[in-house]
């Protein structure tokens, strides 16, 4: 049945009010940064894939042996690639959080104890020389990574690790106080694997935290939104709904 002019009207006039309300305007502003985490979950995804391919001594043997040097090459090449893509995206991820956060809760204790968090969470030494890791990309190029194999080995362990030399790092001479106190503390080689890991936990644990606490104090404007959803929905035809 076609929709009559009094009800598009309606339509029009809740629509309205929906986009208008603050549930909406959270809701819309979290989409967006569901999808930049997204993109980072998914690459360290494939950086992790990558370095677990170790496990399999066939395919170590393969990629290390003397007999394929262009499999070698290619490995080095998707490693650089995706430990850039992973890097890119840590940053980017903390980052597209801020800009939303300080617009939608201006002035408001929140965001008084968003920052507390986000600094307790993300000056650490560790999160610091990771956060720089970026620059050392852009200023210095591929950081140096090399293998090691493992003094002991677990079951499901990796025959060979990628690893980042320390020595190496130490001598890029634009690291922050809070990155060179990481250094000098780290053991002489990093583990890639390891060190991505950590920091994917650490921005995960972030995450979950500030998605949480955002369901607690925005409950009213989230039940709003509910409420002018449910009466847009009331007011389409059946065929419409069912599409």
């Amino acid at each position: 049945m076609p929709t009559s002019a009094s009800t598009f009207q309606k339509l029009k006039a809740l629509k309205k009010r929906i986009v208008e309300c603050r549930g909406y305007r959270i809701a819309q502003r979290n989409r967006a940064l569901k999808l930049t985490y997204h993109v980072f979950l998914a690459n360290h995804r494939e950086l992790e894939g990558l370095l677990l391919k170790l496990c399999d001594p066939n395919f170590a043997s393969e990629i290390f042996g003397n007999e394929n040097r262009d499999a070698a090459t290619n490995f080095g090449i998707e490693l650089n690639r995706l430990f850039h893509n992973y890097i890119a995206s840590a940053i980017s991820v903390v980052d597209h959080i801020e800009k939303p956060i300080k617009e939608l809760y201006k002035k408001t204790a929140f965001l008084t104890e968003y920052e507390s968090k986000k600094d307790s969470t993300f000056l650490s030494p560790f999160c610091c020389f990771v956060k720089e890791l970026r620059n050392y990309f852009l200023h210095e190029g591929i950081p140096p990574t090399s293998l090691e194999a493992p003094e002991c080995k677990e079951a499901n362990e990796p025959w060979t690790n990628v690893i980042l030399d320390k020595t190496l790092l130490l001598n890029h001479k634009t690291w922050g106080p809070q990155s060179r106190e990481f250094l000098r503390s780290a053991p002489n080689t990093i583990d890639l694997r390891m060190m991505i890991n950590s920091y994917t936990d650490t921005v995960e644990s972030f995450y979950i935290w500030l998605s949480q606490r955002q369901l607690e104090i925005n409950a009213q404007p989230y039940r709003e939104l509910e409420i002018l959803e449910d009466q847009l929905e009331s007011l389409l035809p059946k065929d419409r709904k069912d599409s």
